[in-house]
This record gives structure tokens, sequence and C-alpha cells, in this order.
């Protein structure tokens, strides 16, 4: 789910990147719109998110080794 997110979130980025630096055209105003909002908002979020995901799972299989080796 971690590299889902992170590469859901990569992805948005690239692409508003790529849109604000004129590489990729848009052809109307509403777009630009959501290009800043991809680019800004919702792509920063979900590598934040994936982040986290990585961080629960890498957590919870450390603590779980630790919790199965306590009780056998």
């Amino acid at each position: 789910m971690s590299a889902l997110l992170l590469l859901h979130g990569v992805d948005f980025v690239i692409q508003g990147v790529l849109t604000e630096t004129g590489i990729i055209s848009i052809p109307t105003l509403t777009a630009w719109t959501a290009v800043h909002w991809q680019t800004f908002v919702w792509g920063p979020w979900f590598v934040l998110g994936g982040i986290a995901f990585c961080v629960a799972s890498w957590n919870y299989q450390r603590r779980a080794s630790t919790w199965r080796a306590e009780t056998t």
C-alpha cells in the first residue's frame, strides 16, 4: 500500500512539474487549477501518506517479531 501511495503521489508531482514548466501543455484554464492542486496539495499528501504507511509497516514488523519472541 505504501508503494502505491508513493507512486501515485510522485506521479502527481512529476506531471505537475512538467506542466508548470511548459513541457506538457494543457488546453484550458480550468485544467491549470487542477494541476496546481495536484502538484502542491494532493501529490505531497499522497507521498506523505506513503511514507507514513511505510513507517507504520516497518514499526509493526519490528514489534511483531519482538512479541513473537516473547510469547515462545
